[in-house]
């Protein structure tokens, strides 16, 4: 009897020990190409243009993927839908950071300024043609404000350059990822996180006069 209890309770721990399987919500994948048209269907064969067009008609459990190039973006970016957190909405590059994402100069503010939750950006690079010495120039914000919270955003190996205020902000979002990102010739913070609750942050540089610094922190949160 103390044999059949003990195997038991040896198989019972087995299986706490093992991972658990995430379940992913399988959505549409969707293209995005500097030779599409946004009057596309978002197909390979025939792929969105812009990121803005994306942003607009992604839903939850939705992937686009940026095939190489540069995406002249001539309005700021905002998502229309959220996602959920076993079905995000993601925006990613094809190889990393062969999509350029380039936002016009008039655009004296957030350029990619991400008010819902659970939204991923991944392996872009994000610039602009021209910098604005104001506090409104930042090339991603991810969040509202306190009060307004939103959750579950994911940030991950962009390039960001060529912006005055921050590549990065991200104010008063739950649970989110910032992750192997570089932020390069920005003239204020660069990369500014504030108000968060659960952030995991690592790998992520700042290239200030040539210099890396590498911001690493493995979890903080922040009230």
């Amino acid at each position: 009897m103390k044999k059949i209890i003990a195997i038991l309770l040896s198989f019972i721990m087995v299986m706490c020990m093992m991972p658990t399987a995430l379940v992913i919500a399988s959505g549409n994948t969707y293209y995005v190409s500097p030779d599409g048209d946004d009057t596309n269907d978002g197909s390979e064969a025939q792929p969105w243009a812009t990121l803005c067009k994306a942003a607009q008609e992604l839903q939850a459990g939705d992937t686009a993927i940026f095939k190489n190039g540069t995406y002249n973006e001539v309005q700021y970016t905002v998502f229309s839908n959220s996602g959920t957190d076993d079905a995000p909405i993601t925006i990613k590059a094809e190889n990393k950071h062969g999509a350029i994402i380039s936002y016009a100069e008039n655009l004296n503010r957030e350029k990619l300024d991400i008010t819902k939750s659970y939204i991923t950006v991944q392996d872009f690079v994000i610039t602009q043609e021209g910098s604005h010495e104001t506090s409104k120039d930042i090339l991603l914000n991810c969040g509202i404000g306190k009060g307004n919270e939103i959750e579950g955003c994911q940030i991950i190996g962009n390039k960001f350059y060529n912006v005055y205020e921050e590549g990065i902000k991200v104010k008063y979002v739950k649970n989110a990822v910032i992750k192997d990102n570089i932020v390069e010739n920005s003239m204020r913070e660069g990369m500014d996180i504030f108000g968060c609750i659960g952030a995991v942050i690592f790998g992520n540089k700042m290239i200030i006069g040539g210099f890396f610094v590498i911001c690493d922190v493995k979890y903080i949160q922040w009230l």
